[in-house]
């Protein structure tokens, strides 16, 4: 598997609610992940709603990968 056949395939920018400009949507929110606890409402509220979808995600792309 490419990488750009598991974005198209499993339409991850719609997915992960990322531009498509965004070429890799999976290594931005990985790279984005915060290095404190999070305090503000939003970004616990945008945690909260990635997490679940990029967690199973990743799940869903070992799964075919093994």
């Amino acid at each position: 598997l490419s990488r750009n056949h598991v974005i198209s395939c499993f339409n991850v920018h719609t997915l992960l609610n990322i531009p498509y400009v965004v070429p890799d949507p999976i290594s931005f929110v990985l790279n984005s992940l915060p290095t404190k606890r999070p305090t503000s409402d939003s970004k616990k509220r945008y945690w909260k709603y990635i997490w679940p979808r990029l967690t199973r995600l990743m799940k869903e792309i070992d799964r075919l990968c093994h």
